[in-house]
């Protein structure tokens, strides 16, 4: 092929646009593998204050098509949904008016899932809340 005034073309033979079809199928197959919804059992670690307590069989689930994670009573909103990772933040009142903040990331290699809870009673500042944090390892769950 001849270039067209100052651009350059590049010229593929049929083997190499056979490859590129096939990486392109790949990829887009590997992008769609991965289901809407997932869903885990967290064990780990429960801190409130200074005391801490094990937790087993705590449930998650990520559902990436309405961009929402639950965990134990919480539901937040995804953030930031990368490779590794999914950082979510939400917030609430619960029926007694007690204002509920909740964030944490997820990662996706290792399982980990790290999460803070910020609890405020109505009418109250800030430093009158309460915090709980888990540190957790989560497993996908078995159908």
């Amino acid at each position: 092929m001849m270039p067209l005034k100052g651009r350059t073309t590049l010229a593929f033979g049929k083997p190499a646009l056979a490859c590129l079809s096939v990486i392109f199928l790949a990829m887009s197959r590997l992008a769609a593998a991965e289901p809407a919804l997932l869903s885990f059992a967290c064990n780990g670690k429960k801190m409130e204050g200074k005391n801490g307590e094990t937790v087993r069989d705590i449930g998650l689930t990520i559902n990436l098509a309405e961009k929402t994670l639950s965990f134990a009573k919480f539901t937040a909103v995804l953030d930031n949904i990368e490779t590794a990772s999914i950082h979510f933040f939400g917030n609430s009142r619960n029926k007694s008016g007690m204002m509920e903040l909740v964030s944490g990331t997820y990662d996706r290699v290792t399982g980990s899932l790290e999460l803070s809870a910020i609890f405020r009673p109505p009418g109250t500042k800030l430093s009158s809340a309460h915090t709980v944090s888990w540190s957790m390892l989560c497993k996908p769950m078995t159908r």
